[in-house]
Order: structure tokens, then sequence, then C-alpha cells
């Protein structure tokens, strides 16, 4: 059986201004968006969780 492909998964967050204020900016320093900035934040967030989260799955 050929692997599956790789599906993304789309979410909604609500942010505070100030948070959106300052993913902002740093996008902007970056010249990225502010979802790729997000995605590398969660990327972050879940390796210094691993263990949390290999139970959870």
């Amino acid at each position: 059986m050929p692997p599956r492909p790789k599906k993304d998964y789309r979410t909604s967050v609500i942010l505070s201004e100030e948070q959106h204020i300052r993913l902002k900016k740093i996008a902007d320093k970056q010249d990225v968006s502010i979802a790729w900035v997000v995605r590398q934040a969660v990327e972050i967030y879940l390796a210094q969780n691993a263990d949390n989260t290999k139970e959870a799955a």
C-alpha cells in the first residue's frame, strides 16, 4: 500500500490586538506571513513539549 499523502489542517485562533501587532512586526521584519510565524512558534512549542504530546497521541 503506498504511503498516504501528507494532509494539512486549517485552524483559527483569536488573538489580542497586542499579540497581532507583535506577530505582524516579527513577520514584517523577516519578510514572511503571520501564518508562517505562527507555524514556526507551534513547531518550537511542540518540540519543547515532545514528552507531553507523545502521551496524548
